[in-house]
């Protein structure tokens, strides 16, 4: 039986090799990164996800007896909108609850009984239904622009006060986190952003968190001023043909560097 302290201090991926996905060595580094980083702060804390499909990043927390509560939240459909280029749809097959607990049961049949299965769009579950705050979430459910905001809303009622919300994907739902981060500015929320390795962005309540997490800081990729920089880029990418967007990049580029 393997143990968190085996794979979460050297961010070892092997962990999520139980069951597939497309993820990158990138996304799961910064994955077990905040896994570690959340574990160090709390001697006990809750998980939340939306979309887990077939559960792959919820391999780490069934090993981590630090983690008391997993709560699963996902609409379970076949089908979902995407807003991802050359995708309006996205298919997913078996995508039950049951079926995603046998296949964690073959990974840890024991720590499978600390996950809570909640059905349906997170928008309609009772808030209630979380009796333990997270201390992190991690959303990564429909790709939609209204769907990762109403996300987002949910998981801001139920996640403790100085819990994470972490996203997947980032690099398609970019509007939708330059949104959460205005709404939060507007609502003079104290809070740090993140754009992490891979395609895993953070918004955090806990100011100091990368401060006291060595791993974070080496992943940091952008900061909330350079994620503006690549949202605005890739605006003028989805108007320009291809050949002048590199033409402007390289421009750009060359127009940095002298």
């Amino acid at each position: 039986m393997r143990v968190c302290d085996e794979f979460l201090p050297t961010l070892d991926v092997s962990v999520f090799e139980g069951i597939t996905s497309q993820t990158s060595p990138e996304d799961r580094r910064s994955l077990l990164a905040l896994q570690g980083g959340v574990k160090a702060r709390n001697q006990t804390y809750a998980y939340l996800e939306i979309g887990s499909f077939l559960g792959w990043s919820l391999q780490p927390y069934l090993f981590d007896t630090g983690c008391t509560k997993v709560y699963s939240i996902d609409k379970r459909c076949s089908i979902a909108p995407d807003d991802r280029d050359g995708a309006s749809t996205i298919i997913y097959q078996d995508n039950t609850s049951a079926n995603m607990l046998r296949l964690l049961k073959q990974v840890n049949e024991a720590g499978v009984r600390k996950i809570i299965c909640l059905e349906g769009d997170a928008a309609d579950i009772d808030a209630r239904k979380i009796d333990s705050p997270p201390a992190f979430a991690f959303i990564d459910g429909e790709h939609t622009y209204s769907a990762v905001l109403a996300d987002f809303e949910f998981c801001l009622q139920v996640v403790a006060l100085d819990g994470l919300i972490a996203f997947h994907d980032s690099y398609i739902i970019y509007p939708a986190l330059e949104e959460i981060c205005a709404r939060l500015k507007r609502q003079r929320r104290a809070f740090k952003f993140w754009k992490l390795a891979g395609s895993v962005s953070v918004v955090s309540f806990d100011l100091q968190f990368a401060d006291r997490t060595p791993h974070i800081q080496s992943l940091i990729d952008d900061n909330l001023q350079a994620w503006k920089k690549f949202s605005a880029g890739q605006r003028i990418k989805k108007v320009l043909p291809r050949p002048a967007f590199q033409m402007l990049k390289k421009v750009l580029v060359s127009s940095s560097q002298g």
